[in-house]
């Protein structure tokens, strides 16, 4: 027999770290009900944020489509990115694949060449189409270089977590009578089919913090605003008024974050206010222990696992790093045991072109100068 929907509700929670795989699950799920054919759209319902997708400061970069600056809606996957591989082949040819293989991102532009001379060079234009994003391809890659991974953002994130489930179903056996979105609100006495659920927020936060996930961290700082808010279509204010709240409760005021992230122009904070925060969250235990966790540890992962490597600060050593045009930072903890502990910052401003690296190595000397000290 055949079971008539007259419509799919998807109602989405802010998750950050949707994946691919979980959403099929959910499809997969939706088809185990006994659900074989859909007549009617899907109905995507965002509520849970507002409908503004672009973090505060990310229209500082506005030609910048790279995966990082990728937009947050409360119903979201894959990060709101797609990733083009190409692979280099004998003979001038290539492989090229698109995932998710969904109907929505089309190549539409195929022209690249291995050479086996020269640089790998290549260029990605994504250009809006009618119910699609056609995606052109350009340049040359080198033989020999391996695979080359081209991530990108997609500029409307619930459409593309729609397309995605769509495809999921489809692959279910599930039939569709149509293949369209629409969004609304879902009614109070809608039927659950099948649910997700997110991993916990201390896995979130370790997500986040072990290689600096931009959106993660802007989606957290919505969910925020929304859970303390107590009500539909949060937004970042609504973020930034909930962190400010509880910081304030903690002695720190004064500064200035305006998105989760901290990219661009959107933070001003001082190696007090930092320290004045860890030092608090370290002593509580309903917080510490995960927070720490969460933070990379020198010379074994996340964006600290190339430093302190073979030195006394390895392992003793949990802290996130933190780059902009001219800045450099880095905020944790170092301590010999758990009675020895103390929490750092270390930022720098104005740091000149091509400094970096000295900016880093300096940072890591004062935080060896610091374990030792802790060692006596």
């Amino acid at each position: 027999d055949t079971f008539y929907v007259v419509r799919v509700d998807m109602a989405g929670r802010g998750d950050p770290v949707l994946s691919l795989e979980g959403l099929r699950q959910l499809a997969h799920d939706v088809a185990a009900r006994g659900v074989s054919s859909i007549e009617g759209n899907l109905v995507v319902d965002g509520s849970y944020f507002d409908n503004v997708t672009e973090p505060p400061h990310f229209n500082e970069q506005p030609k910048e489509v790279a995966a990082f600056r990728a937009p947050v809606a409360s119903f979201g996957v894959n990060r709101s990115s797609y990733t083009v591989t190409v692979l280099g082949q004998p003979e001038g040819k290539t492989r090229v694949t698109v995932e998710p293989a969904i109907d929505y991102l089309k190549l539409t532009k195929d022209e690249v060449t291995s050479v086996t001379e020269g640089r790998t060079r290549l260029r990605l234009e994504a250009k809006p189409r009618a119910g699609s994003l056609g995606l052109e391809l350009t340049g040359t890659i080198r033989q020999g270089a391996g695979s080359w991974d081209l991530r990108r953002r997609v500029d409307d994130p619930a459409r593309f977590a729609a397309e995605v489930f769509l495809r999921a179903l489809a692959d279910n056996g599930v039939k569709l009578g149509r293949r369209t979105v629409s969004y609304g609100v879902t009614p109070p006495a809608a039927k659950l089919l099948a649910a997700h659920d997110s991993t916990t927020l201390a896995e979130v936060l370790r997500t986040m913090n072990k290689y600096s996930d931009n959106y993660v961290a802007e989606s957290v700082m919505k969910t925020l605003g929304a859970e303390t808010k107590a009500a539909p279509n949060a937004t970042w204010a609504d973020g930034v008024a909930a962190i400010k709240g509880r910081l304030a409760e903690l002695g720190v005021t004064g500064f200035r974050s305006e998105n989760g992230s901290g990219l661009f122009a959107s933070t001003e904070v001082s190696a007090k206010q930092l320290v004045t925060l860890l030092a608090a969250a370290h002593k509580d235990y309903r917080i510490g222990p995960d927070l720490v966790a969460s933070l990379p540890t020198g010379g074994y992962d996340g964006h600290l696992a190339r430093r302190f490597k073979g030195k006394p600060a390895m392992g003793r050593v949990r802290a996130k790093t933190g780059t902009l045009d001219r800045v450099k930072s880095l905020a944790g903890y170092a301590g010999i045991d758990s009675g020895h502990v103390v929490a750092f910052a270390i930022l720098v401003n104005d740091v000149p072109a091509g400094q970096r690296g000295t900016v880093n190595i300096v940072a890591d000397e004062m935080v060896e100068a610091l374990v030792a000290y802790l060692a006596n």
